[in-house]
């Protein structure tokens, strides 16, 4: 947030408590349970990145991880979570960024797994995977989605560098298509869809990991989109203090820079980004959440 620059530059932190995020109806912790290091049969599966389960089957759950060991690959309940088991015969990558039903097969059989290498595609309900190779040189793949091309539905997909697509009617295994972007993907990001009219645009940042821009796609053909962007707002002036919901949960909290709600307390006020980090560093115990203000631009 820039405040006015006339006023003396200054950072000021506010630290958020750890409820503060808490929102909605509780969650109930179902595992992975049976996994890995544990003799009673109850070790936990690590870090998972994602999970699928088809509408009119809930109990059955797919999901994945890449950051270790014991997450890595596919793993599968048809229990509601409750007992689990390993499902990667045949995915040679194990490092699931993504795993997604296909829209037609409503039993759930039918999955893809996005990877760093490409796309894995099972339709025995993830007792075997299968590697659609024309993927393989495209990078990771994160996000799946249907859509609209020239009217006809198709299935969609990230990749390092652009769009996948695949007819949504094609047998199983069949080719995937790509299209290709203005520049890079990071494998974090994912495809926003929006289908009018009979034809879908998608909506995506551009520009590699830990940065880039917003960009759309009108898809006109299974390996062609036109590309607009990057989008951008006009440039706006706060000229002092006000709460905006939704933008940061510190500013339904604080009236003032110097007045917020119980839970919320600053740290004081420094003069420099570095003096402000180190300021965080140093608070114990150590913050869930935190923000900085800075009435100098050139803070940052």
């Amino acid at each position: 947030l820039l405040l006015p620059g006339s006023l003396p530059a200054m950072l000021k932190i506010v630290l958020l408590p750890v409820g503060a995020f808490a929102a909605g109806a509780d969650w109930a912790r179902i595992g992975p349970w049976n996994i890995f290091d544990d003799q009673n049969g109850k070790g936990e599966a690590g870090t998972l990145a994602c999970a699928a389960s088809p509408a009119k089957n809930p109990d059955l759950i797919y999901a994945g991880g890449q950051n270790n060991g014991v997450s890595s690959g596919i793993i599968k309940s048809v229990d509601g979570g409750k007992h689990w088991t390993r499902n990667s015969k045949g995915l040679w990558d194990t490092r699931i960024l993504g795993v997604w039903l296909h829209p037609d097969a409503p039993t759930g059989n039918h999955v893809f797994a996005g990877t760093h290498s490409g796309v894995y595609e099972s339709t025995d309900g993830a007792a075997s995977w299968t590697l659609c190779k024309e993927t393989a040189a495209w990078g990771f793949v994160t996000s799946f989605r249907a859509g609209l091309i020239g009217g006809e539905p198709y299935l969609l997909a990230n990749s390092e560098h652009g769009i996948l697509t695949r007819r949504r009617a094609a047998s199983a295994f069949s080719a995937w298509q790509r299209i290709e972007s203005p520049g890079g993907i990071a494998n974090n990001d994912h495809l926003s869809v929006v289908t009018t009219g009979g034809r879908t645009e998608v909506l995506t940042c551009i520009g590699g990991w830990g940065g880039g821009k917003l960009y759309y796609a009108s898809l006109d053909a299974p390996t062609r989109a036109t590309w607009s962007g990057p989008l951008k707002l006009p440039d706006r002036n706060y000229t002092g203090w006000a709460t905006y919901p939704g933008q940061s949960l510190i500013f339904g909290r604080c009236s003032s820079p110097t007045a917020c709600g119980e839970g919320v307390r600053p740290i004081g006020v420094f003069d420099t980004l570095g003096a402000c980090q180190a300021a965080v560093n140093k608070t114990s115990p150590p913050p869930r959440g935190y923000t900085y203000l800075s009435k100098d631009p050139t803070l940052g």
